[in-house]
C-alpha cells in the first residue's frame, strides 16, 4: 500500500499584496501528478488546506480542485481540518466532497462514527485514526484556563489529546496497517526558515 502525505496547503495566502494563485495550482497540479505516477493508494491531506477560515472564491475553487483531481488518480482522498481551516465551512461542503469519494473529517468523532477510516487494496487493509486539529479551547475546560500557569494548561491540553488518539488507536488491530493522521502543534520542534 502506498500513502501520500501533503498538509499546510495555505491556499489563498498572498506575499506582500502579490496572490499566489498561479503557484498553489501548479503545486497542487504536481501533487495530484505524483499520485497518479507512483500509483499512490490513499493521500492524507491533514490540514490547513486554506490560509484563512473564510477562503475566497478563488481559494476554494483551487483547492476542491485539487482534492477531486488526486481522487481521479484512483486514490482514496482524506481530508482533515487545520486551524487556519474554517471547522464548520469543511462540513458544510463534506457532502458534495464525498459524492467526488473525498473523506473530509471537519471535527473529532467517534472511531465507530468515522473518526477510524479503513481503506483496503487487493488484500491490505489499512486504519486510519483521524484527527482534525483541536483548538485548546475546546479540550481545556473554561474554569481550569481561568487558574493555573499557561504550562498546566498546556500539559491538560497534551493530555486530553493522548487519550483522544489512544481512545481512536483502539480500533487498531494487529493485521493492519495503523496510522494516526494529524493536525496537531508538537512540543520539543525546533524552529525552521520562512516568512515567518
Amino acid at each position: 500500500m502506498r500513502f501520500l502525505h501533503t498538509s499546510d496547503w495555505h491556499v489563498g495566502k498572498t506575499l506582500r499584496g502579490r496572490s499566489r494563485a498561479e503557484e498553489h495550482e501548479a503545486v497542487l497540479n504536481e501533487i495530484a501528478e505524483i499520485a497518479g505516477a507512483e500509483a499512490v493508494d490513499l493521500v492524507l491531506v491533514t490540514g490547513d488546506l486554506f490560509d484563512t477560515a473564510a477562503p475566497t472564491a478563488e481559494a476554494e475553487r483551487i483547492v476542491y480542485r485539487a482534492l477531486l483531481d488526486l481522487q481521479a488518480t484512483g486514490a482514496t482522498v482524506i481530508v482533515l481540518s487545520g486551524n487556519h481551516d474554517n471547522e464548520r465551512r469543511l462540513q458544510a461542503i463534506e457532502p458534495v466532497l464525498g459524492l467526488g469519494r473525498v473523506i473530509t473529517r471537519a471535527s473529532v468523532v467517534r472511531a465507530d462514527q468515522g473518526g477510524v477510516v479503513e481503506v483496503g487494496v487487493g488484500e491490505e487493509r489499512a486504519k486510519v485514526a483521524l484527527l482534525p486539529f483541536l483548538s485548546q479551547r475546546y479540550v481545556v475546560r473554561a474554569d481550569q484556563l481561568m487558574s493555573g500557569e499557561a504550562a498546566d494548561h498546556d500539559q491538560a491540553y497534551a493530555a486530553r489529546v493522548q487519550r483522544l488518539i489512544e481512545t481512536l488507536a483502539e480500533a487498531f488491530e494487529p493485521d493492519t496497517v495503523n496510522l494516526v493522521a494529524a493536525h496537531l502543534f508538537a512540543d520539543g520542534g525546533l524552529m525552521g526558515g520562512g516568512e515567518r
